[in-house]
C-alpha cells in the first residue's frame, strides 16, 4: 500500500508539471463562433445562416470543406441570390438538403449524412466590391453508424430498424453475416413487406421476437443468444432499384463459464514491474541530486582548507612557540629592572 501510495504521489506531481508545460507552450482553440457537432451516418443536422452586419448584401453562399484537406477548394453547396425567392442547391446535394427561411436568416437541413459530408461548413455573406463576410462555421463530424455490442450467452439483445430518408420503400431487410467470413453471403433473418402488416422471420432464427413497431420503426430482440447469433446485423429498406442500409450493429457473444465461487481477496494496486522501476529510478536520481546541493558546500569548504594547509607547510622553529617561550625564560622580563638584591647574611 505504501509502494501504491509513493508511486500516485510520484506520477501526479509529473502528470502536473506536463500539464503546466503544455498550457505553457502550446494553445488549443476553435475559432469563435464555431459550433461543433459529432453525428452517426444516416442522421440529419440543420445549419443556420444569418446576416452577422446590417450590409446589404448580394448573395449568401454555404460552403464545405473536408476535415482532410483532400480538396483546398471550398465546395459550393447551396447559393442564394437576394433578388430571387429561393436558394439553388448544388447537384450533389440536391437530395440531401432541405431549405427554411429568408434571404438573412435561412435554416438548411442535410439528411441522411455520411462520411463525405464531413468537414467545415461556412456561411458566406456576399456584396459586390466588397469584402465577403462569413457570419456562421460549423464543423460536422460524422462517425460510423455502427453500434458494438459486448454479450454473454444466454442474455437478450434489442435491435431498432428505423427509416434513414423520406423515400417510399418496398421492404424492410434485417441482414446477418458472421464476424469470421465462414459465408461471404449475408443471411436473411427478417423481411418485412410495406404492404403486410407484420414482419416474417426466417425459420433459422426461432429466438426472435417482433415487438410493437411499424414498417418505418421496428423493434427486433434476440432472446438467449449463442455463438451463432454473434456477427454483424444491417437494417436494409429496399425499393426498385434503391437499397438504403440504415442501421449496424455488430454482437460479440462471449461463452458463459461456470466457474466455483471464489472469496473475494481485498482489493489490491497492481502496478506494473517496469513503471515501478522506472518512477523508483527517477526518484532515487531527484534524491542524489538533492543531497549533492546540500553536502557540496560543505566538501568544498573542507577541501580548501586542506589545501591551505598544505600549502603553508611545516613551522619554521624560529617562528614556533615554543622557541619564542625559551628565549623568553632566558631573558626574563624583569631583568630589565635591575640586578635583584639578595638578603645580606
Amino acid at each position: 500500500m505504501n509502494n501504491c501510495f509513493f508511486l500516485f504521489v510520484c506520477l501526479f506531481v509529473s502528470v502536473f508539471h506536463i500539464f503546466t508545460f503544455l498550457m505553457r507552450h502550446f494553445v488549443f482553440f476553435i475559432a469563435e463562433g464555431t459550433e461543433v457537432y459529432f453525428l452517426k451516418e444516416g442522421e440529419r443536422i440543420s445549419l443556420t445562416c444569418s446576416k452577422c452586419t446590417q450590409e446589404n448584401y448580394d448573395g449568401l453562399y454555404l460552403y464545405h470543406r473536408f476535415l482532410d484537406h483532400r480538396y483546398h477548394k471550398e465546395k459550393e453547396v447551396l447559393f442564394f441570390n437576394s433578388r430571387f425567392p429561393k436558394p439553388s442547391v448544388r447537384s450533389d446535394f440536391t437530395h440531401k438538403v432541405d431549405w427554411n427561411g429568408s434571404f438573412s436568416n435561412l435554416s438548411i437541413t442535410i439528411r441522411n449524412l455520411s462520411a463525405n459530408n464531413e468537414g467545415v461548413y461556412r456561411c458566406v455573406y456576399h456584396s459586390q466590391g466588397k469584402k465577403d463576410t462569413s457570419c456562421q462555421t460549423y464543423i460536422l463530424h460524422v462517425k460510423e453508424g455502427t453500434e458494438v455490442y459486448f454479450l454473454m450467452e444466454g442474455e437478450d439483445i434489442s435491435l431498432t430498424c428505423s427509416q434513414c430518408t423520406q423515400e417510399n420503400y418496398d421492404g424492410l431487410y434485417l441482414y446477418q453475416r458472421f464476424l469470421d467470413h465462414r459465408y461471404d453471403k449475408e443471411n436473411e433473418v427478417l423481411f418485412f413487406g410495406s404492404r403486410f402488416s407484420k414482419p416474417s422471420v426466417r425459420d433459422d432464427f426461432i429466438d426472435i421476437d417482433v415487438g410493437n413497431g411499424s414498417f418505418s420503426n421496428l423493434s427486433i430482440t434476440i432472446r438467449n443468444l449463442s455463438a451463432n447469433n454473434e456477427g454483424l446485423y444491417s437494417c436494409v429498406y429496399r425499393s426498385y432499384g434503391k437499397m438504403d442500409t440504415c442501421q449496424t450493429y455488430i454482437l460479440h457473444v462471449k461463452e458463459q463459464k461456470n466457474d466455483t465461487i471464489k472469496t473475494p481477496e481485498p482489493e489490491r494496486c497492481h502496478v506494473s514491474q517496469n513503471l515501478m522501476t522506472a518512477v523508483i529510478l527517477v526518484c532515487l536520481f531527484f534524491s542524489v541530486v538533492i543531497a549533492f546541493i546540500l553536502l557540496f558546500p560543505r566538501v568544498k569548504q573542507r577541501v580548501k582548507k586542506e589545501n591551505h594547509t598544505e600549502e603553508n607547510g611545516p613551522m619554521n622553529p624560529q617562528s614556533s612557540t615554543e622557541y619564542v617561550y625559551e628565549d623568553m625564560r632566558k631573558n626574563p622580563v624583569y631583568s630589565r629592572v635591575g640586578p635583584v638584591q639578595r638578603p645580606q647574611a
